[in-house]
């Protein structure tokens, strides 16, 4: 656990409660970053991480294996709605929170494939239309993430626990639909993401089989503001 805080010790109860871990496991180390004083220490560890320093600022940083899960100090926190008759409460829950992260970092849930081959979104993008922070994201809570290239037809690998469809771009052959088509029949979980206008329509014909009608993407209204 490595905690990054500008909040003095007297305010930091996020302080106290990563020391708290360390005092009951000798699995778990603690190391407190101050943002004052601890200025190259934290960009070395913002680069250690590969992630902008914005992202730990103020923030509990878990890391298990290779497996990192970063929690806001805002998230520790829950306000009750402020009303005309009352004020808004806020209350610590940092104890539930960390109890959740750390769960997720523990838990293996299984892969989740991502399709490859026809203009999809791709895991190692990190540029605006990528998909590296949300496999960021599964990874932090128990995912393990792949990329599985339809363009060359093969059987849905049998460890697949969801195949992710992120806007394809060129349409599938039918060698590639019926290996999901095979995967949906075995009972195999399925995800798909449309782009609008520019996306084409996939799996039209498997999809239909499960209840879903997917409409041509050129004739979907595409709101922008």
């Amino acid at each position: 656990l490595a905690i990054t805080l500008k909040l003095p010790d007297d305010q930091a109860m996020t302080r106290g409660l990563a020391d708290a871990v360390a005092r009951a496991s000798d699995k778990a180390t603690v190391q407190h970053l101050d943002f004052t004083t601890q200025a190259v220490a934290l960009q070395e560890f913002a680069r250690a991480l590969k992630r902008p320093l914005a992202d730990i600022e103020d923030s509990l940083v878990l890391q298990y294996g290779g497996r990192v899960r970063i929690i806001r100090g805002a998230e520790l926190v829950a306000r009750d709605e402020v009303t005309p008759l009352a004020a808004g409460t806020v209350r610590f829950e940092g104890d539930k929170v960390l109890a959740q992260a750390l769960d997720d970092l523990l838990s293996d849930r299984g892969l989740l494939y991502f399709a490859e081959g026809h203009g999809e979104r791709r895991l190692a993008d990190r540029a605006k239309e990528g998909l590296s922070q949300a496999a960021e994201q599964l990874n932090a809570r128990g995912f393990r993430t792949g990329s599985l290239d339809l363009a060359k037809p093969k059987a849905v690998p049998g460890d697949c626990q969801v195949l992710v469809v992120a806007g394809p771009r060129k349409a599938y052959e039918p060698e590639a639909e019926k290996a999901i088509a095979s995967y949906l029949d075995g009972g195999g979980r399925l995800a798909v993401m449309l782009d609008p206008p520019d996306g084409v329509v996939p799996l039209a014909d498997a999809l239909k089989r499960f209840g879903v009608t997917v409409p041509d993407p050129k004739k979907v209204l595409e709101m922008q503001g």
